[in-house]
């Protein structure tokens, strides 16, 4: 259960990393993926690492990991023809192993739509 589009902040990353751009004093968000059970959680704000703080360095570099970074929209006509070809190989029982086939239309449309959001750390 980890990060579908649409579950980060994207304000929060993009402040962040605007911060460390313009080499301003920034909080570095943590994650603890032991919280809850397996599913994880942000640490408290008081716990993050602060950076770039007077008498700090200034960061250089930043790498940045994640799944949906990269990743890009379809145009509508293009997704509605990759999950109709996904449905039609599930339905006709041709050895379909993917995931899109089993999921609804405005479902796929949704995360679909969210990734657009990450365009804007990927910039």
């Amino acid at each position: 259960h980890r990060g579908q589009p649409s579950t980060h902040d994207l304000d929060l990353a993009i402040s962040v990393l605007s911060s460390l751009r313009v080499r301003r004093e920034v909080a570095i968000p943590s994650y603890d993926k032991s919280a809850f059970g397996g599913q994880g959680d942000r640490v408290p704000q008081d716990q993050w690492i602060q950076l770039n703080r007077d008498g700090q360095p200034p960061i250089d570099v930043v790498i940045i990991e994640g799944w949906c970074l990269g990743f890009k929209a379809l145009d509508d006509a293009g997704l509605v023809a990759l999950w109709e070809d996904a449905r039609n190989a599930r339905d006709q029982d041709q050895g379909y192993r993917g995931r899109l086939g089993h999921n609804c239309l405005d479902d796929v449309r949704f995360v679909n739509e969210a990734l657009k959001g990450y365009d804007a750390i990927t910039k």
